[in-house]
């Protein structure tokens, strides 16, 4: 019989540790900015002050491509050695669950994915080209 994958380091306390991390309030305030606010400046400097390239919708499955890479190793520490960074991805409560899971949130990953597309090709704020040698392109000043 093949032993219980816990969320669990050997060697470390009974808790788990996204339980550890948390305190009376909810998330840990590093997990509240790496969650919430930085995707949140980022996002606004993105769309407001960066001047960036159209990108194509057969793009969006190049946003895929880091989350799965990661979700495979993560899988496969969770059932070599029990350690997994969210709840959601413990291979206790079954595989299938985990694939529903992990599923859901690549369908989310897809259409955040169109989103970036559709945000690319708005333009709030016009940064201004300039070359090198800090002289605009046109015409010349006389």
């Amino acid at each position: 019989m093949r032993p219980r994958c816990t969320s669990r380091r050997p060697g470390s306390s009974t808790t788990r540790s996204w339980q550890r991390s948390a305190n009376r309030w909810g998330a840990s305030w590093s997990n509240d900015v790496v969650h919430r606010w930085v995707p949140l400046i980022v996002v606004l400097d993105w769309v407001l002050f960066s001047d960036r390239s159209r990108l194509l919708a057969r793009d969006v499955w190049w946003f895929l491509v880091y989350p799965a890479v990661w979700l495979v190793v993560v899988v496969t520490r969770g059932a070599t050695d029990g350690w997994v960074p969210y709840p959601f991805l413990d291979p206790a409560s079954g595989y299938g669950a985990v694939a529903l899971y992990c599923l859901g949130v690549a369908v989310f990953i897809g259409l955040m994915g169109l989103v970036v597309v559709a945000l690319s090709r708005l333009r709030v704020v016009r940064v201004s080209e300039r070359r090198a040698g800090g002289r605009a392109r046109g015409r010349r000043a006389r």
